[in-house]
């Protein structure tokens, strides 16, 4: 009972952060960010992660990671 508690927490932990970052939109599909050492361009922001591109590699990065660590955001899209 305590391991679902623990594995709720996280996915509601994941999808608030997913909803304030898609409300607040620091970064948009397209930016090229950095953040807790990965870098690469946003391919997708959804509610439980934010899915990087680099050199090929697809990285799929928890909204809650991205919520609360620093997030460079090196070179933003034209739109």
């Amino acid at each position: 009972m305590v391991m679902f508690g623990f594995a709720l927490k996280d996915a509601l932990s994941n999808t608030l952060a997913g909803v304030l970052i898609l409300i607040y939109q620091p970064f948009r599909r397209g930016d090229r960010i950095i953040i807790s050492g990965f870098d690469g361009t946003v391919d997708q922001i959804d509610l439980r992660y934010t899915s990087l591109s680099s050199e090929g590699d697809r990285i799929l990065i928890p909204n809650s990671t991205m919520f609360t660590n620093p997030i460079k955001v090196v070179g933003g899209s034209k739109s």
